[in-house]
């Protein structure tokens, strides 16, 4: 992947699990979920990272 491809990526996952953890706050949701959601979002930045190997345009 390029880098503005995982940019890209992770401020749309970024975005979408910010406000479903603002959902669930907002809620009665339990704790619990809000924890799961957060790593989950710390393993996907991880993920993308370090392990998705980056490949530069040729200019």
């Amino acid at each position: 992947m390029t880098m503005k491809s995982k940019l890209t990526l992770l401020a749309t996952i970024t975005v979408f699990m910010g406000f479903s953890f603002f959902i669930m706050g907002m809620t009665s949701a339990p704790r619990i979920a809000q924890v799961i959601m957060a790593i989950i979002w710390v393993l996907h930045v991880l993920y993308f990272g370090f392990r998705v190997k980056t490949i530069r345009k040729e200019e």
